[in-house]
């Protein structure tokens, strides 16, 4: 599936050039979850990037009693984990 015109809406790859879009293109894909449905958990190793196209995530904790602390709730455009490094990365490669 081809994601760039998905990819270059997005604020922090506007201007990027085709090459480097169609590169980010080639190594993403989309995945839709279900509510409260786990993404990943807590000092899980996480390989990919993942950015809100539409839709919030809460992003929580819980303490020793279970109740659930939330640290933040992320909306349509932001990334749920550290992407820069992956951007880097990317960049570096080109």
């Amino acid at each position: 599936m081809n994601l760039v015109p998905t990819i270059k809406n997005l604020i922090f790859f506007k201007d990027l050039n085709n090459s480097c879009l169609q590169r980010i293109s080639h190594n993403s894909y989309l995945k839709e979850y279900q509510s409260d449905e786990v993404i990943f958990l807590k000092n899980e190793e996480e390989i990919y990037y993942h950015l809100i196209l539409s839709g919030s995530v809460k992003i929580y904790s819980t303490n020793s009693e279970g109740e659930e602390l939330i640290i933040a709730i992320l909306q349509s455009g932001e990334f749920l984990n550290n992407l820069f490094q992956h951007i880097i990365l990317l960049m570096q490669q080109l």
